[in-house]
């Protein structure tokens, strides 16, 4: 953070949060949202889904061909109950968050790749929460594995590795 405290940041780091999220809520935090859910088994299916549903349950491996972008969006929880792969194949930032309220649970952030800032995740005036994901073998030029300014995060029985 610089002395004006116009970068701030926020994150929170722990252990032993174990529970996945509740998938089948009935409202969303907003009243005129209902909470929906799809599953995606492929980048393109991922790409649809973020766009339309609130929660996404990854079943299979994802090679990133582009940066998902996540905007303005609230409640967005992207998921894995087999621990899929989210692999940016060593060319790809694989998602970018602003202003959005997020969730990553049970997902393995492989190979991401940014010129800038964020290998795997870029996070910007957004609220963040990741469970049980590893972050392995992605690089940037600031922030290998994951970027945050201004965004308040909390990370929870995660493992970085050979991020740079």
């Amino acid at each position: 953070a610089n002395s004006n405290n116009r970068n701030r940041r926020k994150v929170h780091v722990g252990s032993n949060y174990q529970q996945l999220p509740q998938t089948s809520r009935s409202k969303a935090e907003n009243p005129r949202q209902a909470a929906t859910y799809a599953v995606a088994a492929s980048f393109t299916e991922l790409v649809t889904a973020v766009g339309i549903y609130t929660t996404v349950d990854v079943t299979a491996d994802i090679f990133f061909e582009q940066t998902i972008n996540i905007s303005d969006k609230a409640n967005c929880v992207i998921m894995s109950s087999n621990g899929s792969v989210f692999d940016g194949q060593k060319d790809v930032q694989m998602i970018r968050v602003s202003r959005s309220s997020v969730e990553f649970w049970n997902i393995k952030f492989s190979n991401g790749y940014s010129e800038k800032e964020g290998g795997a995740l870029w996070l910007y005036s957004s609220t963040a929460i990741i469970v049980n994901s590893i972050f392995n073998n992605n690089s940037a030029y600031e922030a290998g594995a994951v970027y945050v300014e201004e965004s308040n995060v909390t990370i929870l029985s995660s493992t970085f590795e050979s991020n740079s």
